[in-house]
């Protein structure tokens, strides 16, 4: 009953904030203070920045933010929005999850590789919940066959028991 209620919750809450970050606090329990944010979400058709406060590029096959890790590039996408977020710790990049619209995939990378991993779960429109997918590195993407236009959220966990919110952040296949 209780993942009932925290699925139908959390459901609700997405259909409201569609197409908009959800930054949601609360403590990582190997920083002090908490972990902080930013995103972006990136309309892959013209590499529009439709929300959040990372720099967007323009190239000619797609969209470009740069970050001190390894960068990230979204392929254009007519119709797709991207997603990234970047989890900072005293001005150093922690960990990082994108969502790419192109191919449906999810990359997680804990950044730091400190031991203190970083977990996301990515909700999809009409599917629900993904099992938890962990990073002590940089993972593997993770391919997932999700419809063209359905709404995605990549919501970031520092447990791997998904109980304590770190960040999200929504995209669009």
């Amino acid at each position: 009953m209780k993942l009932r209620r925290r699925t139908a919750g959390l459901l609700a809450a997405t259909a409201v904030a569609a197409g908009s970050l959800l930054a949601t606090s609360a403590p990582a329990q190997a920083y002090d203070p908490d972990p902080s944010g930013r995103y972006a979400q990136v309309d892959t058709g013209n590499c529009n920045r439709l929300n959040g406060d990372l720099p967007v590029e323009e190239w000619d096959s797609g969209c470009f933010l740069d970050d001190s890790h390894d960068n990230t590039f979204f392929v254009k996408d007519p119709g797709g929005i991207g997603a990234k977020a970047e989890l900072r710790h005293g001005g150093d990049l922690i960990g990082k999850a994108e969502f790419h619209p192109d191919d449906e995939l999810l990359y997680l990378y804990d950044t730091k590789a400190d031991g203190d991993g970083i977990y996301a779960r990515l909700w999809v429109e009409g599917l629900g919940l993904s099992r938890v997918y962990s990073a002590t590195g940089a993972s593997d993407p993770i391919n997932r066959d999700i419809a063209d236009g359905a709404d995605v959220r990549v919501i970031i966990y520092d447990d791997a028991d998904a109980t304590d919110v770190i960040y999200s952040v929504g995209g669009r296949a």
